[in-house]
């Protein structure tokens, strides 16, 4: 009887959580895709880890509780990192995107017919928001993940590390993106007009 009742139970349970069960998984694979990350593998080396959060005890020797403790501690990222693959780098790839064409549209024609802007110019105020922007780029390559493909092995690897990141980074596309991002026209502005350098 308490087997049969027991049954019971857990089917009058499932019947009351089905109908709000058929309707919840689409939302949250929405919002997952929204919102996390792509899941990335990670090696973990139990026994060194088992050592790190309790010393002198080894895997087998914790207890469940203590394990998942061990692996949730292991999983957490070590540094602060940024998904090249994420949301926000949709998004913010579009304002690069938009400030690339303003500065290939309005830049030329700035050079041939305006001159030199005064600071209370509104088009000088955008170029300077500009100038921001692609700074802040530069300064988020140094905090992205990269993927490079991995050495003696088949697929792409991720590198995590924040010194490689930034040493990649300053030797390939730093000195291109630092003179692209340099207020040549503040020079101008300053130091002399541009009508003589198109001279």
């Amino acid at each position: 009887r308490r087997g049969d009742r027991s049954a019971s139970r857990v089917a009058a349970r499932t019947a009351a959580t089905t109908p709000a069960m058929s309707t919840r998984p689409r939302s949250r694979r929405r919002r997952c895709r929204l919102c996390c990350d792509r899941f990335e593998a990670k090696t973990i080396d139990l026994t060194e880890a088992a050592d790190r959060y309790f010393p002198g005890r080894g895997w087998h020797d914790l207890s469940f509780p203590q394990q998942a403790h061990v692996l949730r501690s292991s999983l957490v990222p070590e540094h602060a990192l940024v998904d090249p693959h994420s949301v926000y780098m949709k998004w913010w790839d579009l304002v690069i995107g938009i400030c690339l064409v303003y500065v290939g549209i309005v830049t030329p024609y700035e050079v041939v017919f305006v001159g030199t802007l005064a600071p209370s110019d509104w088009l000088f105020l955008v170029n300077r928001v500009v100038d921001l922007v692609s700074l802040m780029d530069m300064i988020l390559q140094f905090f992205l993940k990269v993927e490079v493909c991995a050495e003696r092995m088949y697929g792409r690897s991720v590198l995590r590390d924040p010194m490689t990141i930034a040493l990649r980074y300053l030797t390939s596309w730093f000195v291109i993106d630092l003179v692209g991002v340099f207020p040549f026209d503040l020079l101008f502005l300053f130091g002399g007009s541009s009508d003589s350098v198109r001279g």
